[in-house]
């Protein structure tokens, strides 16, 4: 919602039917064509920024394309901008009717804050993949020790088989070797 600012200073209102009437000979006072919406920002809500931002610069295109026009019907050709006494004058406002929790901010605190949200934006999604790389890493750490473990686990079942063998092998040997014991003890 964008509160009106009008700035027509002429005791003349605007009409169709007279727009481009008059000749450079009728000593009419400037008048703006229509009221003008300007942007506003709710305090509370700073989403509604890069919006009011592109509304102004459309509003500002929009004035400066009228008024030219303007001027140049009047002068029945187009000005050079140092000829041009629209683009020269600052157009003075008559009444802003806007609510107590809305503020107007000039182009360049806009552009400001846009760029403030950008740089925090940015900072944002640098932390973010900052921690993504982390974490990354860390998957990367805990599978290199899950295959170490894997490895570790392999080479100690494989060792445990081998001593299973050589301890089942010696025991064997033993066993043959009381039985020789205990059948020469017998045919004595």
């Amino acid at each position: 919602i964008s509160p009106q600012i009008n700035i027509s200073q002429s005791p003349q209102q605007y009409s169709p039917q007279n727009y481009g009437q008059q000749s450079i000979n009728d000593q009419v006072p400037f008048q703006t064509p229509l009221p003008i919406q300007t942007p506003a920002i709710k305090t509370s809500n700073g989403g509604d920024i890069i919006l009011a931002v592109e509304s102004v610069q459309n509003l500002k295109q929009q004035i400066e394309g009228k008024l030219m026009h303007i001027e140049d019907q009047i002068c029945g050709k187009n000005l050079k901008p140092t000829q041009s006494i629209i683009r020269q004058t600052l157009i003075p406002t008559k009444t802003v009717n806007i609510p107590s929790d809305y503020i107007i901010l000039s182009p360049q605190q806009l552009d400001k804050i846009v760029e403030d949200k950008v740089k925090i934006k940015l900072k944002n999604y640098e932390e973010q993949l900052k921690q993504q790389s982390l974490l990354e890493s860390r998957i990367k750490n805990l599978e290199e020790s899950i295959i170490n473990i894997n490895k570790t686990f392999s080479s100690s079942q494989a060792q445990a088989g081998q001593l299973n063998h050589s301890f089942n092998v010696t025991l064997q040997d033993r066993l043959q070797k009381v039985q020789q014991q205990i059948n020469a003890l017998g045919k004595k």
